[in-house]
């Protein structure tokens, strides 16, 4: 994929904007819309390898639309692979929330996706708890703790 990233689209639309040139900034504002359009393209088909090749380009993929996108579309694994970018869980488990009025845009009618909202809860509470436990090869003290039939350890 050989394209300009975001950037530079938008860079040289900032040079265009005050030369006149109507034709060149309507070709731009063109290449910016559609590498934009692929990555939706991306997200709604699930296609993880198409989302890596565009995300170079400039995108985000942990922003809050591309997140909603992925979420009315069901596309679990992006989302997942959004969230492990470091998308916000919370916008992912709110958003994914069963609605009593659904929201409606064009031809979209989404009332929630059970199977994303349970995912990312999930993944929150595994989450916590793995932020809780020691980390991997640090040595914790263990204390006895006596007074029982059989003495319990606590870590």
């Amino acid at each position: 994929m050989n394209q300009r990233t975001i950037q530079e689209i938008e860079a040289e639309m900032e040079e265009l904007s005050n030369t006149g040139n109507l034709g060149r900034m309507m070709d731009l504002i063109d290449e910016h819309g559609n590498t934009i359009d692929k990555m939706y393209g991306a997200i709604i088909e699930g296609d993880l390898e198409k989302i890596q090749k565009l995300e170079p380009l400039g995108m985000d993929i942990t922003e809050d639309c591309y997140v909603k996108a992925a979420i009315i579309h069901e596309q679990l694994l992006v989302v997942t692979y959004q969230v492990n970018k470091g998308a916000n869980v919370d916008l992912v488990i709110d958003f994914a929330a069963s609605r009593e009025e659904p929201l409606i845009k064009g031809n979209i009618y989404y009332s929630g996706s059970q199977l994303i909202w349970q995912w990312a809860k999930c993944w929150q509470s595994a989450k916590n708890l793995s932020d809780k436990l020691p980390l991997k090869g640090q040595i914790e003290k263990i204390t006895k703790i006596g007074g029982f039939k059989g003495e319990v350890q606590q870590r």
